[in-house]
Protein backbone atom coordinates (compact mmCIF):
# COMPACT_ATOMS: atom_id res chain seq x y z
CA UNK A 1 0.00 0.00 0.00
CA UNK A 2 2.38 2.14 0.90
CA UNK A 3 5.00 1.51 -2.22
CA UNK A 4 1.99 2.29 -4.56
CA UNK A 5 1.19 5.48 -2.79
CA UNK A 6 4.56 6.77 -3.21
CA UNK A 7 4.76 5.71 -6.95
CA UNK A 8 1.07 7.43 -7.31
CA UNK A 9 2.68 11.34 -5.73
CA UNK A 10 6.03 10.34 -8.25
CA UNK A 11 3.22 9.83 -11.10
CA UNK A 12 1.11 13.08 -10.18
CA UNK A 13 4.68 15.18 -9.56
CA UNK A 14 5.97 14.16 -12.37
CA UNK A 15 2.98 14.89 -14.33
CA UNK A 16 3.06 18.29 -12.95
CA UNK A 17 6.13 18.83 -14.17
CA UNK A 18 4.93 18.17 -17.57
CA UNK A 19 2.34 20.27 -17.87
CA UNK A 20 4.55 23.41 -16.34
CA UNK A 21 7.45 22.36 -18.74
CA UNK A 22 4.48 22.22 -21.47
CA UNK A 23 3.10 25.20 -20.67
CA UNK A 24 6.41 27.48 -20.29
CA UNK A 25 7.08 25.61 -23.88
CA UNK A 26 3.66 27.13 -25.09
CA UNK A 27 4.69 30.67 -23.91
CA UNK A 28 8.11 30.67 -25.11
CA UNK A 29 6.95 28.96 -28.52
CA UNK A 30 4.05 31.30 -29.28
CA UNK A 31 6.20 34.21 -28.26
CA UNK A 32 9.18 33.82 -30.38
CA UNK A 33 6.99 33.07 -33.52
CA UNK A 34 4.94 36.11 -32.92
CA UNK A 35 8.58 38.20 -32.44
CA UNK A 36 9.93 36.64 -35.53
CA UNK A 37 6.69 37.62 -37.80
CA UNK A 38 7.02 41.28 -36.50
CA UNK A 39 10.95 41.36 -37.29
CA UNK A 40 10.41 40.06 -40.81
CA UNK A 41 7.80 42.67 -41.16
CA UNK A 42 9.37 45.96 -40.02
CA UNK A 43 12.74 44.51 -42.02
CA UNK A 44 10.07 44.38 -45.11
CA UNK A 45 8.93 47.41 -44.48
CA UNK A 46 12.62 49.05 -44.13
CA UNK A 47 13.53 47.31 -47.58
CA UNK A 48 10.22 48.43 -49.06
CA UNK A 49 11.05 52.17 -48.06
CA UNK A 50 14.78 51.75 -48.76
CA UNK A 51 13.22 50.73 -52.69
CA UNK A 52 10.88 53.58 -52.93
CA UNK A 53 13.45 56.05 -52.50
CA UNK A 54 16.30 54.25 -54.69
CA UNK A 55 13.58 53.26 -57.83
CA UNK A 56 12.83 57.38 -57.56
CA UNK A 57 16.23 58.48 -57.39
CA UNK A 58 16.85 55.72 -60.63
CA UNK A 59 14.11 57.01 -62.40
CA UNK A 60 15.07 60.86 -62.54
CA UNK A 61 19.01 60.00 -63.22
CA UNK A 62 18.79 57.60 -66.12
CA UNK A 63 17.04 59.39 -68.63
CA UNK A 64 19.32 62.36 -67.59
CA UNK A 65 21.92 59.96 -68.15
CA UNK A 66 21.12 58.43 -71.71
CA UNK A 67 20.28 61.99 -73.11
CA UNK A 68 24.24 62.76 -73.28
CA UNK A 69 22.97 66.59 -72.32
CA UNK A 70 24.91 66.60 -69.30
CA UNK A 71 27.74 68.89 -69.12
CA UNK A 72 30.80 68.30 -67.19
CA UNK A 73 30.25 71.25 -64.56
CA UNK A 74 27.22 72.96 -63.51
CA UNK A 75 27.56 76.54 -61.53
CA UNK A 76 24.77 75.92 -58.57
CA UNK A 77 22.54 73.45 -57.32
CA UNK A 78 19.50 74.34 -58.76
CA UNK A 79 20.77 74.23 -62.00
CA UNK A 80 21.36 70.32 -61.42
CA UNK A 81 20.04 67.69 -64.39
CA UNK A 82 18.31 65.74 -61.61
CA UNK A 83 16.25 67.31 -59.08
CA UNK A 84 18.58 67.25 -55.64
CA UNK A 85 15.82 66.59 -53.41
CA UNK A 86 15.37 63.10 -55.11
CA UNK A 87 18.77 62.42 -54.65
CA UNK A 88 19.79 63.86 -51.26
CA UNK A 89 16.13 61.66 -50.38
CA UNK A 90 18.30 58.38 -50.69
CA UNK A 91 20.55 59.50 -47.48
CA UNK A 92 17.21 58.79 -45.40
CA UNK A 93 16.99 55.03 -46.72
CA UNK A 94 17.55 52.63 -44.25
CA UNK A 95 19.39 49.98 -46.13
CA UNK A 96 21.60 52.92 -48.48
CA UNK A 97 25.15 51.19 -48.71
CA UNK A 98 27.85 53.07 -47.66
CA UNK A 99 29.15 53.26 -51.58
CA UNK A 100 26.03 55.03 -52.73
CA UNK A 101 26.26 57.63 -49.57
CA UNK A 102 29.46 58.81 -50.58
CA UNK A 103 28.23 58.73 -54.57
CA UNK A 104 25.64 60.94 -53.40
CA UNK A 105 28.22 63.16 -51.69
CA UNK A 106 30.41 62.85 -54.63
CA UNK A 107 27.97 63.86 -57.43
CA UNK A 108 26.75 67.10 -55.28
CA UNK A 109 30.35 68.03 -55.13
CA UNK A 110 31.08 67.25 -58.66
CA UNK A 111 28.08 67.48 -60.80
CA UNK A 112 29.80 65.85 -63.91
CA UNK A 113 28.59 62.89 -66.14
CA UNK A 114 30.92 60.57 -64.68
CA UNK A 115 29.97 60.96 -61.02
CA UNK A 116 26.40 60.85 -61.93
CA UNK A 117 27.23 57.79 -64.12
CA UNK A 118 28.43 56.21 -61.25
CA UNK A 119 25.90 57.41 -59.18
CA UNK A 120 23.14 55.10 -61.03
CA UNK A 121 25.44 52.42 -61.13
CA UNK A 122 25.22 52.33 -57.32
CA UNK A 123 22.19 53.04 -57.04
CA UNK A 124 21.11 49.31 -59.28
CA UNK A 125 23.23 47.82 -57.66
CA UNK A 126 21.70 48.34 -54.11
CA UNK A 127 17.94 47.93 -56.27
CA UNK A 128 19.13 44.76 -56.86
CA UNK A 129 20.12 43.76 -53.77
CA UNK A 130 17.30 44.79 -51.82
CA UNK A 131 15.04 43.71 -54.60
CA UNK A 132 17.03 40.00 -53.75
CA UNK A 133 16.16 40.35 -50.26
CA UNK A 134 12.62 41.25 -50.85
CA UNK A 135 11.92 38.37 -52.77
CA UNK A 136 13.71 35.80 -50.05
CA UNK A 137 11.73 37.00 -47.42
CA UNK A 138 8.57 36.65 -49.40
CA UNK A 139 9.62 33.47 -50.55
CA UNK A 140 10.06 32.73 -47.06
CA UNK A 141 6.80 33.80 -45.58
CA UNK A 142 4.48 32.60 -48.79
CA UNK A 143 6.02 29.23 -50.24
CA UNK A 144 8.98 28.06 -48.72
CA UNK A 145 10.79 24.71 -49.17
CA UNK A 146 10.59 21.68 -47.23
CA UNK A 147 13.68 21.95 -45.33
CA UNK A 148 13.19 25.75 -44.82
CA UNK A 149 9.87 25.22 -43.67
CA UNK A 150 11.11 22.65 -41.50
CA UNK A 151 13.56 25.22 -39.77
CA UNK A 152 11.17 28.21 -39.01
CA UNK A 153 8.88 25.44 -37.40
CA UNK A 154 11.43 24.59 -35.33
CA UNK A 155 13.42 27.85 -34.58
CA UNK A 156 11.04 29.32 -31.86
CA UNK A 157 11.86 26.65 -29.85
CA UNK A 158 15.10 27.33 -29.74
CA UNK A 159 14.63 29.70 -26.71
CA UNK A 160 13.05 27.13 -24.77
CA UNK A 161 15.65 24.81 -25.73
CA UNK A 162 18.58 26.88 -24.49
CA UNK A 163 16.62 27.08 -21.48
CA UNK A 164 16.81 23.30 -21.33
CA UNK A 165 20.24 23.28 -21.95
CA UNK A 166 21.39 25.89 -19.71
CA UNK A 167 19.03 24.41 -16.24
CA UNK A 168 21.75 21.23 -17.05
CA UNK A 169 24.71 22.82 -16.86
CA UNK A 170 23.86 24.23 -13.73
CA UNK A 171 22.86 21.05 -12.49
CA UNK A 172 25.96 19.37 -14.12
CA UNK A 173 27.71 22.58 -12.13
CA UNK A 174 25.88 21.67 -8.69
CA UNK A 175 27.12 17.85 -9.15
CA UNK A 176 31.03 18.96 -9.86
CA UNK A 177 31.15 21.01 -7.20
CA UNK A 178 29.22 18.64 -4.55
CA UNK A 179 32.19 16.18 -5.98
CA UNK A 180 34.88 18.43 -5.76
CA UNK A 181 34.64 18.57 -1.82
CA UNK A 182 36.32 15.38 -1.79
CA UNK A 183 39.26 16.14 -4.54
CA UNK A 184 41.77 18.57 -5.01
CA UNK A 185 40.85 22.03 -4.68
CA UNK A 186 41.68 23.07 -7.83
CA UNK A 187 38.58 20.88 -9.12
CA UNK A 188 36.21 23.69 -7.76
CA UNK A 189 38.08 26.48 -10.33
CA UNK A 190 38.26 24.05 -13.19
CA UNK A 191 34.32 23.12 -12.59
CA UNK A 192 32.96 26.82 -12.56
CA UNK A 193 35.46 27.94 -15.73
CA UNK A 194 33.84 24.35 -17.76
CA UNK A 195 30.69 25.86 -16.87
CA UNK A 196 31.92 29.61 -17.84
CA UNK A 197 33.02 28.22 -20.82
CA UNK A 198 29.88 26.42 -21.84
CA UNK A 199 27.33 29.11 -20.89
CA UNK A 200 29.53 31.88 -22.76
CA UNK A 201 29.47 29.04 -25.92
CA UNK A 202 25.85 28.83 -25.39
CA UNK A 203 24.50 32.26 -25.67
CA UNK A 204 26.93 33.12 -28.65
CA UNK A 205 25.82 30.26 -31.12
CA UNK A 206 22.03 31.53 -29.64
CA UNK A 207 22.86 34.64 -30.68
CA UNK A 208 24.01 33.77 -33.99
CA UNK A 209 21.05 31.15 -34.95
CA UNK A 210 18.49 33.96 -33.82
CA UNK A 211 20.18 36.61 -35.80
CA UNK A 212 18.73 38.42 -38.93
CA UNK A 213 22.10 38.65 -40.95
CA UNK A 214 21.57 40.60 -44.05
CA UNK A 215 23.48 39.23 -47.08
CA UNK A 216 27.02 40.02 -46.71
CA UNK A 217 30.62 38.32 -46.76
CA UNK A 218 31.06 38.44 -42.79
CA UNK A 219 27.88 36.73 -41.98
CA UNK A 220 29.96 33.37 -42.79
CA UNK A 221 32.32 34.40 -40.75
CA UNK A 222 30.05 34.87 -37.91
CA UNK A 223 29.16 31.50 -37.93
CA UNK A 224 32.32 30.02 -38.62
CA UNK A 225 33.97 31.53 -35.52
CA UNK A 226 30.76 31.07 -33.21
CA UNK A 227 30.35 26.99 -34.75
CA UNK A 228 34.16 26.81 -33.42
CA UNK A 229 33.81 28.34 -30.06
CA UNK A 230 31.13 26.10 -29.28
CA UNK A 231 32.67 23.33 -31.12
CA UNK A 232 35.68 23.53 -28.90
CA UNK A 233 33.20 22.62 -25.71
CA UNK A 234 32.54 18.74 -26.78
CA UNK A 235 36.84 18.99 -25.62
CA UNK A 236 35.16 19.42 -22.01
CA UNK A 237 34.43 15.53 -21.86
CA UNK A 238 37.76 14.71 -22.22
CA UNK A 239 38.95 15.95 -18.79
CA UNK A 240 37.96 18.69 -15.75
CA UNK A 241 41.58 19.89 -16.28
CA UNK A 242 41.23 20.87 -19.62
CA UNK A 243 38.88 23.68 -18.82
CA UNK A 244 41.29 26.78 -18.34
CA UNK A 245 43.25 25.80 -21.59
CA UNK A 246 39.29 26.28 -24.12
CA UNK A 247 38.27 28.95 -21.80
CA UNK A 248 41.65 30.64 -22.59
CA UNK A 249 41.28 29.00 -26.43
CA UNK A 250 37.93 30.23 -26.98
CA UNK A 251 38.54 34.00 -25.63
CA UNK A 252 41.53 34.03 -28.02
CA UNK A 253 39.15 33.02 -31.19
CA UNK A 254 36.58 35.35 -29.81
CA UNK A 255 38.85 37.88 -29.74
CA UNK A 256 40.19 37.29 -33.29
CA UNK A 257 36.48 37.80 -34.32
CA UNK A 258 36.84 41.77 -34.15
CA UNK A 259 39.58 41.32 -36.60
CA UNK A 260 37.68 39.21 -39.42
CA UNK A 261 34.39 40.85 -39.14
CA UNK A 262 35.68 44.57 -39.25
CA UNK A 263 34.48 47.10 -41.96
CA UNK A 264 36.43 46.88 -44.74
CA UNK A 265 38.74 50.26 -45.37
CA UNK A 266 37.14 52.57 -48.76
CA UNK A 267 40.62 51.33 -50.60
CA UNK A 268 39.23 47.37 -49.81
CA UNK A 269 35.88 47.67 -50.94
CA UNK A 270 35.86 49.58 -54.40
CA UNK A 271 32.71 51.46 -55.80
CA UNK A 272 30.67 49.72 -57.73
CA UNK A 273 31.60 50.16 -61.86
CA UNK A 274 34.60 52.11 -60.38
CA UNK A 275 36.88 49.78 -62.90
CA UNK A 276 34.52 48.89 -65.73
Amino acid sequence: MDWSILLRSHAIGLYLIGMVGLFAFAVVYGFTAKQRKYRDDERMRRIQNSLDRLTQAAGQVYPVLISKSLSSTHANPASLPVPAESVLACKAATYASDELLERIDQYMEDRDRKSLALLYRTLDSDIRRLTRERKMILARGEHPRWGLLLWLTIRPAIPFLVLVIESLLLWNLWNDLMAARYLQAPAVLFAILRFISCTGALVLLYAIITADFRQNARRLVFIWLSLLISGLCLLHMLSLQAAPYLLIAQVLIFASGFRFTREPKRKERPYVGEYE
